[in-house]
This record gives C-alpha cells, sequence and structure tokens, in this order.
C-alpha cells in the first residue's frame, strides 16, 4: 500500500510519466492480460521508481 500511496505522489507530481505509463500499458496489453508476463506494477515500479521513460526502455529493463 505504501508504493501506492508514493506512485499517486509521484503522478501528481510528474504528469509526463502517467502518458509514459498508458504507453507501455498499450504496448505490453495482450486482450486478456499483459504479454511476457509482466504486470501492472511491474510497469509502475519501473516508471515511476526507476525513470524508464519509453516503451523501449521499458523492454530493456524488464528483460533485466
Amino acid at each position: 500500500m505504501d508504493c501506492i500511496k508514493s506512485f499517486k505522489k509521484e503522478l501528481e507530481l510528474h504528469s509526463k510519466k502517467r502518458e509514459t505509463i498508458l504507453k507501455i500499458k498499450e504496448a505490453y496489453f495482450n486482450g486478456v492480460k499483459y504479454k511476457d508476463k509482466v504486470k501492472s506494477i511491474d510497469i509502475y515500479k519501473a516508471v515511476l521508481g526507476n525513470n524508464i521513460d519509453s516503451v523501449v526502455a521499458f523492454t530493456k529493463f524488464i528483460k533485466k
């Protein structure tokens, strides 16, 4: 729950990150779930916690 509160605050401060999250979700959504075993929380942690700023950067990040 603590991460949700910090994510909310981070999104309020940096609206550009919200766009990045949505782009990554769109790229990884496979109709019912995310492909490559990605979970929504993985996307939030990458963008908000690790400053991932694009789908390409996320793909590299998630493969590590």
